[in-house]
């Protein structure tokens, strides 16, 4: 299906796996890549491995909300590599350390004066055993 300037791919697996592709019109670019497994008990949710989905407050039904000011990590994917943005850093780029935790794999980020610590796992690079 074809809407608002998007490719939107539907997948559904044999073992009721749901995954949801989004792609840019013009340069066939992956925008929003996000899995849904199913689960025994309750409503399973969707999982974002590329990209983000517009987060919006509604007073009336949501009591609280993340700040926006908060660092987001955010995947985006070209034909030839893998991209990683953090947006909304606090501190000078100086201040942050990358590192790959390989027992884990996982990326893992920090500041140099310990204010920020965060881990990304990322699932498409687990799959592919990367």
């Amino acid at each position: 299906m074809i809407s608002g300037g998007r490719r939107k791919l539907h997948y559904l697996y044999p073992d009721n796996t749901e995954m949801v592709e989004e792609f840019d019109v013009t340069s066939n670019e992956c925008l929003l890549r996000k899995w849904k497994k199913p689960r025994e008990f309750g409503e399973a949710t969707w999982q974002i491995e590329v990209g983000s989905e517009q987060v919006t407050f509604n007073a009336e039904t949501d009591l609280i909300a993340a700040n926006n000011k908060n660092p987001m990590f955010m995947r985006k994917d070209t034909d030839d590599r893998f991209e990683w943005r953090i947006r909304n850093l606090p501190y000078p780029k100086e201040t942050y350390n990358i590192e790959i935790d390989h027992t884990k794999q996982e990326v893992v980020l920090k500041t140099t004066n310990k204010k920020y610590y965060k881990r990304f796992e990322i699932p498409d690079m687990k799959r592919i055993c990367l």
